[in-house]
């Protein structure tokens, strides 16, 4: 299952409600995704940078989902190197011992956002298993194109075929 959601308007006092409403919808399709895993006591993993610029947009969807009686766990790459493992029998994934149903991609999707090698290993831990996963909201197909590596096709091609 693969879930690609378009990047809010900026906000500004005359757009403030159609920012709001474009939230609200980011909301409910990240609720709706992590409905269909399946499991109410999963959460969700937030894939983030080490330094985060635009963490309030962020906040305010971790916050929305929160209301909805779903948790959510931030980590950077680099958290994740020992932390995230998987089941290999059942395909599940598990960061610090906790179920992740969705991981969400606030970055991840740029070849230079990967430190080393282990940053790979650990998104393809993220993508050889049974949850769910958001491609950053920041991401459009055509910022997709236009940062195009060789790694990164896969997902391009992915999306083509939606």
């Amino acid at each position: 299952f693969f879930l690609m959601i378009r990047r809010p308007p900026r906000s500004t006092q005359s757009r403030s409600s159609a920012a709001s409403d474009v939230y609200k919808r980011q909301v409910e399709g990240l609720t709706k995704s992590f409905n269909y895993y399946g499991n109410p006591n999963a959460e969700v993993l937030v894939v983030i940078s080490d330094f985060e610029g635009n963490m309030f947009d962020q906040k305010n969807i971790e916050y929305g989902l929160l209301q909805n009686g779903i948790k959510s766990r931030r980590r950077t790459f680099k958290q994740l190197r020992n932390t995230i493992k998987r089941n290999f029998e059942t395909g599940q994934l598990y960061v610090e011992g906790v179920e992740i149903a969705l991981v969400y991609f606030r970055n991840g999707y740029q070849y230079d956002q990967y430190e080393n090698e282990e940053d790979w290993r650990v998104r393809e831990e993220i993508e050889v298993n049974c949850a769910v996963k958001c491609p950053t909201i920041a991401v459009s197909y055509t910022h997709l194109r236009a940062h195009e590596t060789g790694r990164n096709l896969v997902c391009r091609l992915l999306l083509e075929k939606k």
